[in-house]
């Protein structure tokens, strides 16, 4: 979907999980296999009234997997792990108000064990790819690109409420010594390095300007609904 000055967020393709298994022969509670070493192995299923809630994928005792199931249906974190790592994209879906919510987030596991990422709703990971939020279809929220855990490329920013349509976006490059002095509205710390903005229903409403190796630099002009009303020089 595109959004004012060229942003764009890609298409909206709701993340395919599967269906939660069925709960014939299973007890409330934890239901565990093992394998003959007496290790998680299998489907880990947890059954509350007479429902699957949670299930977990475990291989000769390391978990590989999980989800989370309401009314029959996915609704909650769903991931996957390399070595107790967080590793490829993580879903997050909610159903609730009238809300059609999901969330994805793209980790990478990393030999040395470094994770110095925390997302909103799973464990700590090392950040490596994607991230975003849809609501009813749409884009809503948050959009990123990290590279070796920092921000890396054009974030950005929507939110539709109210009556308004904002997209906001800032640039941030991906710095080889881990610097990450500048810290956005919306996202973690990182290297901001390019232009900013803000739009608000299609016009300018904001600052608009630029940064270098994250210090504010050249012509910053303020708009309010898209008049200038103020500019400051670095």
């Amino acid at each position: 979907m595109r959004g004012p000055d060229g942003m764009e967020t890609g298409s909206y393709n709701a993340p395919v999980v599967a269906a939660p298994p069925s709960t014939a022969g299973l007890e409330e509670g934890w239901n565990y296999r093992r394998n003959s070493a007496d290790e998680k192995h299998g489907l880990q299923i947890y059954v509350s009234g007479g429902e699957v809630r949670d299930v977990e994928c475990w291989v000769n005792g390391v978990e590989v997997s999980d989800g989370r199931y309401e009314n029959g249906a996915p609704d909650g974190g769903f991931a996957n792990y390399t070595d107790s790592q967080l590793d490829g994209v993580s879903y997050e879906i909610r159903r609730d108000g009238g809300r059609d919510v999901w969330a994805f987030h793209t980790f990478r596991a990393d030999a040395d064990g470094r994770t110095p990422n925390c997302s909103t709703f799973h464990d700590c990971g090392m950040l490596h790819g994607r991230t975003g939020r849809y609501e009813n279809g749409a884009p809503d929220g948050g959009f990123a690109n990290y590279t070796d855990g920092q921000l890396d490329g054009v974030s950005y920013e929507i939110r539709r409420d109210g009556g308004r349509d904002v997209w906001a976006f800032h640039t941030f490059r991906a710095d080889a010594d881990g610097r990450t002095p500048n810290c956005s509205t919306f996202h973690p710390c990182g290297m901001l390095h390019g232009r900013t903005g803000r739009y608000e229903n299609g016009v300018r409403d904001g600052w608009f300007g630029s940064y270098a190796d994250g210090e504010k630099t050249g012509t910053w002009i303020y708009y309010v609904d898209g008049e200038e009303r103020d500019r400051e020089s670095y």
